[in-house]
């Protein structure tokens, strides 16, 4: 993670990080803490990364909508870059606020390699009726990892994709 990030930034979610319980469970603290707003990132779409649940986003014409959270300390960082990295980065965004009226520089996480879109876009409520319990109990899971290193962080995540079947569809 960058710099940008800073010990106060804001950050755009725009996927998974949108469920609440999904959130409080990364972040370690509840998403009202940060003041959500309604926020647009303009020139990409939310999209399901093809054979899974998982939201990238995909650069070109559309909108993806979600919420900007302010006041992001490094603790927070530190857990969001737990859970989304190597999958995601953080990269640095302008979102749109206030019904339009403000531009905001904010951070995001963005897939870290090209995945292939699904020709649908991502949608929370599809993500919750499919996966979402089992995807916050593998989340908490992972999140218990955050701060071991007598294991194999990579392994550990396999496993617990095979007990709450997160594997792709």
């Amino acid at each position: 993670m960058t710099d940008k990030a800073g010990p106060h930034a804001r950050l755009f979610v725009y996927g998974t990080l949108l469920d609440p319980a999904l959130f409080k469970i990364v972040a370690g603290a509840p998403m009202h803490a940060f003041r959500p707003g309604r926020a647009r990132l303009c020139g990409v779409r939310a999209m399901s990364a093809a054979n899974t649940y998982q939201p990238m986003l995909v650069e070109g014409a559309g909108t993806a909508c979600g919420l900007i959270l302010r006041d992001v300390g490094g603790c927070v960082w530190r857990r969001l870059r737990f859970f989304e990295e190597p999958e995601y980065f953080a990269r640095e965004v302008l979102v749109m606020s206030n019904g339009g009226a403000d531009t905001l520089r904010a951070v995001t996480f963005w897939p870290s390699k090209p995945l292939k879109p699904d020709i649908a876009l991502w949608s929370l409520a599809r993500w919750r009726r499919k996966i979402g319990r089992r995807a916050l109990a593998a989340a908490q899971a992972y999140m218990a990892l955050m701060d071991r290193t007598d294991i194999d962080l990579d392994a550990a995540w396999a496993e617990i994709v095979e007990r709450f079947s997160l594997a792709p569809i």
